[in-house]
Parts: C-alpha cells; sequence; structure tokens
C-alpha cells in the first residue's frame, strides 16, 4: 500500500504484504505489515494461516492479531469451509472468545446446488445464539429457473452482469430469486425478485406481424439513436431506475436523442406507436 507524500512529492509505501507458499503453489500464510519509510521500520500488523485438503480445497483460515501486551499474536477470526468433493457446501465464520478461551460461532452459511425441480440453487444463513448454544436460521435465498434459460441465451450476458444483478449457475440463468426470513421455528417469506429476458430488437405482434425497432449504439455516450419500421406517430419515453420519466418526445420512423445532459447509468426505453404497439427496453449511458 503507498501513500502520496506532499513533501518529497512521491509515493512511500506505508504497508504491505508477505505470502508463503506450500510446494504446490497453495498459499500457507499471509503476513501484513505497517511500514515506516522514515525510520525504516516494519510492525507485523496481522497473520493469516491457510489449510487446504488432499483436493487442494481451501479448508480453513484463521487471523491472529497483537494480543493485549502487543507483543504476543493471539487468535482473532477463523473461517471454515465444508466441500462435497469440490462443491462448497458451506462456510463457517468464528470469533475468538477471550472469556471462554475458544472459538465462538458468528455465522454460518449452507450452500445447495442440486437442482430441484426450477430450483437451482439455495443459500441459507443462520447466526449463532450464545443462550441457547445452537444455530438459528436467519435469512434464506431460492434461485429458480423459471423458463431455463441458459447464459448462451441471453444477449450481453457478459456486459449485462456486470450493470445489473444477475446469477446463473452451472450455465443455468436464475431469473426468479425468493427470498426467506426465519420467524417462529419457520422460514417465512419476504418477497420475490424476478427477470425479464427479451429479443433486443424484435418485440410486439399486431395482425401477425413483428414490429422492428431499434436502439442504437448501446452502450451509447451522448446520442441515441431510434429507429422504427414504419411512419407512425412514435412516443419516446425515457425513465430511470426508479420509473421517473426523465425525457419524453415524439417522432415518425426515425429520431437521434440528444442524452448529453444524463448522469451515466442504466435507463430504460419505452416506445408506443399511434396504433399500440410499444418496445421497452434497457440501455447504458456511459
Amino acid at each position: 500500500v503507498n501513500d502520496w507524500d506532499t513533501y518529497e512529492k512521491k509515493w512511500m509505501t506505508i504497508a504491505y504484504r508477505v505470502f508463503a507458499y506450500d510446494s504446490i503453489g497453495n498459499i500457507n500464510t499471509e503476513t501484513g505489515f505497517a511500514y515506516d519509510y522514515f525510520e525504516d521500520i516494519s510492525t507485523k500488523k496481522f497473520e493469516l494461516k491457510y489449510w487446504h485438503d488432499s483436493l487442494n480445497n481451501l479448508i480453513e483460515i484463521r487471523e491472529y492479531v497483537p494480543g493485549w501486551e502487543g507483543d504476543d499474536f493471539v487468535p482473532e477470526r477463523k473461517q471454515e469451509n465444508r466441500y462435497s468433493e469440490t462443491e462448497l457446501k458451506s462456510e463457517t465464520f468464528y470469533k475468538w472468545d477471550y472469556d471462554a478461551d475458544d472459538w465462538i460461532g458468528q455465522v454460518k452459511k449452507l450452500y445447495s446446488g442440486e437442482a430441484e425441480g426450477k430450483k437451482i440453487f439455495e443459500m441459507s444463513s443462520y447466526l449463532w445464539s450464545t443462550e441457547q448454544r445452537v444455530w438459528q436460521g436467519s435469512q434464506k435465498s431460492v434461485y429458480l429457473s423459471e423458463n431455463n434459460y441458459l447464459t448462451s441465451d441471453v444477449r450481453d450476458w457478459d456486459f449485462m452482469e456486470v450493470y445489473m444483478p444477475a446469477f446463473a449457475f452451472e450455465g443455468v440463468v436464475s431469473d426468479k430469486i425468493e427470498h426467506f426470513t426465519w420467524e417462529n421455528e419457520g422460514w417465512i417469506s419476504a418477497g420475490t425478485n424476478i427477470s425479464y429476458f427479451s429479443d433486443e430488437t424484435m418485440v410486439g405482434i399486431e395482425d401477425g406481424e413483428r414490429w422492428q425497432a431499434k436502439v442504437y449504439p448501446n452502450p451509447c455516450s451522448d446520442i441515441l439513436t431510434v429507429h422504427t419500421d414504419d411512419f407512425d406517430e412514435t412516443t419516446t419515453v425515457i425513465r430511470d431506475l426508479s420509473g421517473r420519466v426523465i425525457l419524453q418526445t415524439h417522432f415518425q420512423n426515425r429520431i437521434q436523442l440528444d442524452l448529453s445532459q444524463l448522469k451515466p447509468g442504466i435507463y430504460f426505453i419505452e416506445l408506443i406507436s399511434g396504433s399500440g404497439r410499444s418496445y421497452v427496453n434497457k440501455f447504458i449511458k456511459n
């Protein structure tokens, strides 16, 4: 880690880490130091130790920090991972209790990637109850594939994943997520997220014919071009993610929209023809 020294007019190292590896390249130890570049003194601040199983799965991480006297390093936090072969099944997090002189559980996360009907993944979280000394349910999310989309079926998947929440497991897209909270010894529904995927250029059907609309480039900088396949008067509405109308205008066949005043982000464009045909799509403003 470097910091800019306004007097020396250059970057100065203020912290660094040292790594140690085993014979096959797995990390064994990570040690963090603070560095005083004026005195040329390094001070050890923490140490992480890693353990792997015979399949090279990372099964445990322990963090050590300076003790009360500042000399001896003592345990601080621990993470334990459990696998089925190479598939991660659980992550459990602990904190060192100095009074009990033992590890005390904090959070446990369970994962299930076994497909059951429309369910393709499930993640549940549990909190440790110190009084009852048991893990108690906290939150759960069930990822479903209602329409069996594959990542290869979704246009610009990699690009979309950066700008919008998107989840896929073993190449299958989750287009519905059901959320639950733990109440009265059971899971209670806490809401649902649903994603919709559609063709970006051909939408709307009337009298057996498709209405073709093109919106480009996407992402755009200052100018967004809109082009339809007919000369009906078309209403154009641009909204932000909250649904607020940012721009509304009318055109026939083709228009270039000046978006130079819009902040970079994600927006939705809706086109409504005079005969009632519609087109809705998402675009990115750089």
